[in-house]
């Protein structure tokens, strides 16, 4: 997983810096929020808690990781691309 949040991470540090806009701070936030837990946390961590909650609590994470992208690179106005 740690490798998968990485790579979303030098991805849209690849988009942004091609786009020359910073209108993906709050993705830049999620990912990084995502990346840190995978990050820091042991398995003996993860082991002592409630596994399946932690499980779901990333794929809540991903979730909106892919609803953010949806927003911002996929499903946006018109008005939306001119402005940013």
């Amino acid at each position: 997983m740690r490798f998968s949040i990485d790579s979303v991470q030098c991805a849209l540090e690849k988009i942004q810096g091609d786009s020359g806009k910073n209108r993906a701070e709050a993705l830049q936030r999620l990912s990084g929020r995502l990346r840190a837990s995978l990050s820091y946390s042991s398995v003996d961590e993860i082991l002592s808690q409630d596994v399946v909650g932690y499980l779901r609590g990333i794929q809540a994470q991903c979730r909106a990781i892919h609803e953010t992208i949806y927003e911002l690179y996929v499903d946006y106005s018109i008005q939306a691309a001119l402005a940013g």
